[in-house]
């Protein structure tokens, strides 16, 4: 579940697969600068904070006529058919779904703009703010006026730093950066606040963060707002999918069992008879018995959306239903 809404704040990460660098050539960060510079203002969004690493990025924006979804698929998916061609490879490029969090503006909108920001230089990438001015791939250079980029709203950050002239707000705007970061405060940037699921509104839980929980970076009272909200929208109804997951935990664990084959590699690239009678068994009990679509079995599995097809189809052919039983 992404609740989403014109206006809404989110905090959106996205990772390779198996933590891989796809950014690790300039090519490829260029590639993704390119795809945001014609998606942000074509979408009607607005982006205040963002940083391109070896293996992920970060972005920071607000929704606008489009929802953030939208957004998303066109740019990871857009960057992974260039890539996989580039490379001549296939299957997933970015590790599951691209993970949000919906964000307070009130009390965390500058501190995860300094969050993002700082990445680089948390990484050991830079070495100072010096060269943190200069890393081409981070929206800080931006904000101090270095380079303009025209896709990132540089005036919105700048005038949370008082009603004053542009070098105080520059000036002001420098010394938060360099503030001291707590621990508490960097775990609450990468996971949120809250978590809203089938228990109501529970603070975040780093070691059991889920990427399908709606997570909030917030206080205590606008994450009760945002639950009463999606109360409402039975569009946006609050779906906890804990259980879905342990299901197909089991369902790895039990084919491991029957085949001696486990998960990584069902959603590696190997190939042979166990191989692939596992991955058309966890096809079928994926969509036949769990629910899921095609494309979040291909999520799944780490496969595209005509191999889960063709997987499911082989299955019912090579009568697998006769493992059914054990998973």
């Amino acid at each position: 579940m992404r609740p989403d809404w014109p206006g809404a704040l989110h905090h959106v990460m996205a990772r390779g697969i198996d933590g891989k660098a796809i950014f690790s050539e300039v090519s490829e960060k260029a590639d993704i600068c390119n795809r945001l510079e014609k998606l942000v203002p074509e979408m009607g969004m607005e982006l205040y904070a963002w940083v391109i690493m070896s293996n992920h990025l970060h972005l920071f924006l607000k929704s606008g006529a489009e929802p953030l979804h939208k957004l998303m698929q066109r740019l990871l998916t857009g960057f992974s058919v260039r890539y996989n061609r580039k490379y001549d490879r296939r299957g997933h490029v970015f590790q599951d779904r691209f993970l949000s969090i919906l964000v307070q503006a009130d009390n965390y909108f500058l501190k995860l703009v300094r969050y993002i920001l700082l990445n680089p230089l948390r990484a050991g990438i830079v070495a100072n703010f010096q060269e943190l001015i200069e890393y081409k791939w981070c929206g800080y250079r931006s904000i101090a006026g270095v380079e303009s980029v025209s896709w990132q709203n540089v005036e919105t950050v700048l005038a949370k730093f008082g009603n004053t002239t542009y070098e105080k707000k520059l000036s002001n705007f420098e010394s938060f950066m360099k503030q001291q970061i707590s621990e508490v405060e960097l775990e609450r940037m990468k996971s949120g606040t809250f978590v809203i699921g089938r228990n109501g509104t529970v603070q975040t839980n780093a070691k059991k963060h889920n990427l399908n929980s709606c997570t909030v970076l917030g206080d205590k009272a606008f994450a009760v707002r945002v639950t009463q909200s999606l109360k409402q929208d039975q569009k946006n109804a609050v779906r906890d999918r804990c259980n879905q997951h342990n299901a197909i935990d089991k369902l790895f664990r039990n084919i491991e069992r029957i085949f001696g084959v486990n998960k990584n590699v069902i959603k590696g690239n190997s190939r042979g008879m166990k191989i692939s009678h596992s991955r058309s068994l966890a096809a079928i009990v994926l969509s036949e018995r769990l629910g899921l679509t095609l494309r979040e079995c291909a999520r799944v599995l780490n496969m595209s959306y005509c191999g889960v097809k063709y997987a499911i189809k082989k299955g019912h052919e090579s009568n697998l239903k006769q493992y059914l039983t054990k998973i």
